[in-house]
């Protein structure tokens, strides 16, 4: 019984114990944490809030001060500094749109989210009267700009028209020249609308930034507009409008401004309407083209020629500018593929002997030409014609060929025809020397139309032929069942030295 006490007498003491310390826990929080001190705090803090009354907080002299280290502070990049001279400002109430930047700048090369940095602009905007003005609003938006933070500038604006303030035309070609630079093309458009609809006349410098962008994004009428309110522009912008013209099938729109000077012509433009004449049947357009290109003394280069004769359905014309051409000196290629084709078109030989008169065989640039010709004069009938374009075009020492451009497949065959028709087998053996896996070629085509008399003759030709040709000529013997003709064969295959293992 006696332990039992004891025991009781033990927990109670423990007990007692723990409940005065959880009442001194509470009394102390209860003092500290509670509302008994509310008055004497709230006291203070009045106090505190006298002595950061804004009238006299700062003199001028210190405002002064404050705004130079600011700036001290920033041109040395300690952007720590700048944001604590910062809270020193917002005491003063009007604070310079240059020393805002710089603070704005700071807040974001030290990571301040966008909301804290509009939270503080906002908080001087709202009670700066200064601050509440375009003039201010463009001070401030013209320095960051330089950082294309598009989101950044938008909420800014969104803050001075909570006070009244609303965009000029300065504005405008602030934020036409920032989407600009961000390529954001579909925004300047809109700003150039908002900015007209307003009644707001743009400067020079934002007119020729709508320009860029309409001619970047095709809007000919828009473009027209601007392009018209600018003076002095290079002749290449005329240019581009062409072009737009001439995609949207809009030339009749632009013509006007040609033939009156306004936009002045080009020989980039003279081809580009020549280009949509050609294309869409319309010769009417591609002379009133030529004319203008005359009546400003504008020059023809081989792509114009090119288009002229391409266009032209009468070769008397096509000899005209073919003469004019041979002019210069020399015939462009461009403008012999134009040539060779309305002779094929036409078939009109004389063309051909007038351009073949103006090809140089040594322009290693015109050997696609010659070949061109010797295709024709074969196919119209003039193999004589055909042979002389290739002698003249290979170059020859003591007999034999010493240069030879390349020759295709077409034309290859085309002179090889010419040469049966004229009987010039040193043609026929020079081609065959050249590629002898040519008559290779010919034999396995005999041999799969089971044309055994053409596979023989092949063998018979002027050229040496490679084992692999005799070996299709004794094959196709054997399958086509003419034993005594495949003995034959080994025979003079034997006696020719080009028996091997597949013969056997």
């Amino acid at each position: 019984m006696a332990d039992f006490m004891e025991q009781v007498q033990t927990v109670l003491t423990n007990l007692s114990a723990e409940i005065l310390l959880f009442g001194g826990a509470f009394l102390l929080q209860f003092f500290l944490f509670g509302n008994v001190l509310w008055p004497w705090r709230k006291k203070g803090k009045g106090k505190a809030s006298k002595k950061l009354d804004p009238s006299s907080s700062l003199s001028k002299q210190e405002v002064e001060t404050t705004l130079e280290a600011t700036e001290a502070a920033f041109e040395q990049g300690d952007h720590r500094t700048v944001l604590r001279k910062w809270g020193t400002l917002q005491r003063a109430g009007d604070v310079p749109a240059q020393t805002l930047v710089q603070v704005v700048e700071s807040m974001q090369r030290l990571r301040k989210d966008r909301s804290f940095i509009l939270a503080e602009v906002k908080g001087l905007v709202l009670k700066s009267t200064v601050a509440q003005s375009v003039e201010y609003m463009n001070d401030l938006l013209t320095p960051l700009t330089k950082s294309l933070d598009a989101g950044l500038i938008s909420s800014l604006l969104s803050v001075f028209s909570k006070v009244g303030v609303q965009p000029d035309s300065r504005t405008y070609d602030i934020l036409i020249h920032l989407h600009f630079a961000t390529r954001s093309f579909e925004e300047v458009k809109d700003l150039a609308k908002h900015m007209r609809e307003a009644d707001l006349q743009p400067t020079q410098r934002t007119t020729l930034v709508m320009l860029k962008t309409f001619l970047q994004e095709g809007c000919l009428s828009e473009a027209l507009q601007c392009y018209s309110e600018l003076p002095d522009l290079p002749k290449h912008v005329g240019t581009q409008l062409v072009e737009i013209a001439c995609r949207d099938r809009r030339l009749h729109d632009i013509l006007p401004r040609l033939a009156s000077g306004q936009i002045p012509m080009t020989t980039d433009s003279l081809n580009l309407m020549l280009n949509e004449a050609l294309r869409s049947g319309q010769p009417e357009v591609a002379k009133k083209a030529l004319d203008l290109a005359e009546q400003q003394g504008v020059e023809k280069n081989s792509r114009t020629y090119s288009l002229l004769v391409r266009s032209e359905v009468d070769t008397t014309e096509v000899r005209k500018w073919l003469n004019e051409v041979s002019a210069t000196g020399q015939v462009d290629p461009i403008v012999s593929q134009a040539v060779l084709e309305v002779c094929t078109r036409t078939g009109d030989v004389q063309l051909a002997e007038s351009l073949a008169a103006l090809l140089k065989p040594d322009e290693n640039s015109q050997a696609p030409a010659f070949m061109a010709l010797i295709r024709f004069y074969t196919e119209a009938g003039k193999p004589e014609k055909a042979l002389e374009l290739y002698d003249s075009l290979v170059h020859k020492v003591d007999g034999k060929p010493s240069q030879r451009p390349p020759i295709d497949g077409r034309t290859k065959h085309c002179i090889l025809t010419a040469a049966s028709s004229c009987h010039r087998q040193d043609i026929a053996e020079e081609l065959h020397e050249a590629d002898p896996m040519r008559g290779v070629a010919m034999m396995r085509g005999c041999s799969k139309s089971n044309d055994l008399d053409g596979v023989l003759s092949l063998l018979d030709g002027p050229g040496k032929l490679p084992s692999t040709a005799w070996n299709i000529a004794l094959d196709t013997c054997v399958e086509n069942g003419e034993l005594e003709k495949a003995k034959m064969l080994a025979k003079r295959m034997k006696d020719a030295g080009v028996m091997d293992v597949v013969s056997y």
